[in-house]
């Protein structure tokens, strides 16, 4: 359970300006006691979005399931993933099921820990959506221009997929 009056007689003391703060009290709330509270926050938000994410438009998924990326959180992407949920990389190489394309997440982000991906633009057809953008990584196979493309299914990520940059490829998209 939250100590909520706590947290807020504590705020108030600090606030306020009161002539007995405690530093070692101080030091004890922001070395100890603030990483518990983040971690039942955290796990709250989690739920919280999860349950919500049937009302989020596709886009919204989207750009949440990058940020799961780009933090490297790996329970967050299966939150998003459908258990069908299908990864193609740009070589067009297919994997199945969300809990191994979870273990090859856990893989890719060990081997690449510096991989970040950027959104220039993403466009929304109804639940198809497709993203401009790059990635950064101190790899260079990995680095540059790509375009991605998702399809949601009840407001999970069912198929995430990646791709070479390229006039051909932006065509096929609808891509100007």
């Amino acid at each position: 359970m939250i100590p909520w009056r706590q947290i807020s007689d504590f705020r108030n003391v600090l606030a306020h300006g009161h002539t007995d703060i405690r530093l070692d009290r101080v030091w004890e709330a922001v070395s100890a006691d603030l990483t518990p509270l983040k971690d039942v926050v955290d796990m709250v938000l989690r739920v919280t979005c999860a349950s919500s994410m049937t009302a989020m438009r596709a886009q919204d998924v989207v750009l949440q399931f990058n940020a799961y990326i780009n933090s490297r959180d790996v329970e967050g992407l299966g939150s998003l993933m459908t258990d069908d949920h299908e990864f193609i990389d740009s070589a067009d190489t297919s994997e199945r099921g969300q809990a191994h394309c979870l273990e090859l997440w856990r893989g890719f982000f060990q081997q690449f820990p510096d991989y970040l991906n950027t959104f220039t633009e993403v466009r929304s057809r109804g639940d198809f959506v497709v993203v401009v953008g790059y990635s950064s990584c101190s790899y260079k196979l990995l680095d540059g221009p790509a375009l991605w493309t998702a399809r949601i299914n009840d407001g999970k990520v069912a198929q995430w997929r990646v791709y070479i940059d390229t006039p051909q490829v932006r065509a096929s998209l609808g891509i100007e």
